[in-house]
């Protein structure tokens, strides 16, 4: 790994292993054919921890040139970024139900190459401008020309424990990803930054650096599942636009966790996936606090330290639950 593995100490990571009650992952899925599909593992790329279909087009997506009219939405894996280009998408079409239920926009990701298909950077360089697009990287990778540009730049924060579960489950189901073993294994790799897009501490520090320039917004998981409401206000404002509060209710009925995850699959019925899941398990839970399910009390106590040693100093504040 890189300098950005995060080091714990042997001794905490000790207390990771061999959980009575360890959680194990399901059968591998299958893909939009029926077949088996053999899961990979994650590359090394300057750096980066990538799926084997990045590491291909890795040039492409390094030099890729950002308009000064692009719009990005920056998150750690399973951070909430689903979630936040639904309600953008809702805020484009001023809250109105009837439109966003036939509106079938999902916002590209730069990073993203299915298998024998053209990678998504190839699609986004031809999208007429203005460009909405998602990215995974951290700062350290993403191209030069985002913040050359000052392109706006949308950062969703999640607490870590909540997306060290959400990215666990993510993996069992999920054909284009890893197998991630027990989830003892697989959070202690969580901890040390050994899985895709690294370390998420220094994902969150990265972009949080950058926070005091006017093109870098933040959205917080836990207070977006508070107050969606507030949130989306908040976003809709820094994107230019003036909803109304019978717009921001309207958003708050389509959009509430719960209500996006009842409706995404017959949304994108048309879709089909060769990751070899749904919508519905896509978005599992969405819960501030799942982590209470997941964790034993000696791995909570390596996280908490984990958590204190590496946000020091940088006004960093997650909630754990709701």
């Amino acid at each position: 790994m890189s300098s950005s593995c995060i080091h714990v100490p042997c001794n905490s990571l000790c207390c990771l292993h061999n959980v009575a009650g360890d959680h194990k992952p399901g059968p591998v899925g299958k893909g939009a054919a029926g077949d088996e599909y053999k899961k990979p593992q994650v590359v090394l790329v300057d750096g980066l921890l990538v799926m084997p279909g990045t590491l291909r087009h890795w040039e492409k997506i390094k030099s890729f040139q950002a308009r000064p009219d692009d719009i990005f939405i920056a998150s750690y894996p399973k951070s909430g970024l689903m979630w936040t280009t639904q309600v953008m998408n809702m805020i484009k079409l001023h809250g109105d139900v009837e439109a966003y239920k036939v509106d079938k926009t999902l916002i590209p990701f730069l990073e993203f190459c299915r298998p024998d298909e053209e990678p998504a950077v190839e699609k986004i360089n031809n999208l007429p401008s203005p460009r909405v697009i998602n990215i995974h990287a951290p700062i350290s990778h993403i191209s030069k020309s985002i913040l050359e540009n000052k392109c706006k730049v949308i950062c969703i924060l999640r607490n870590p424990k909540d997306v060290a579960v959400s990215f666990y489950h993510f993996h069992t189901f999920n054909n284009m990803l890893p197998n991630p073993g027990t989830w003892s294994e697989f959070l202690q790799n969580f901890m040390i930054g050994k899985v895709g897009f690294n370390s998420w501490f220094d994902h969150v520090k990265g972009w949080w650096s950058l926070r005091e320039q006017p093109n870098i917004f933040f959205l917080f998981y836990e207070e977006m599942k508070k107050d969606l409401g507030y949130e989306a206000g908040r976003l809709a404002s820094f994107l230019g636009h003036d909803l109304s509060p019978e717009a921001i209710k309207n958003l708050v009925k389509q959009l509430s966790f719960n209500a996006m995850k009842a409706n995404m699959d017959e949304k994108f019925s048309n879709l089909s996936s060769p990751a070899g899941f749904t919508f519905k398990q896509f978005l599992r839970k969405g819960q501030v606090g799942d982590w209470k399910n997941h964790f034993t009390v000696a791995q909570n106590e390596v996280m908490d330290q984990l958590i204190t040693d590496q946000l020091q100093g940088t006004s960093l504040d997650f909630c754990y639950e709701l």
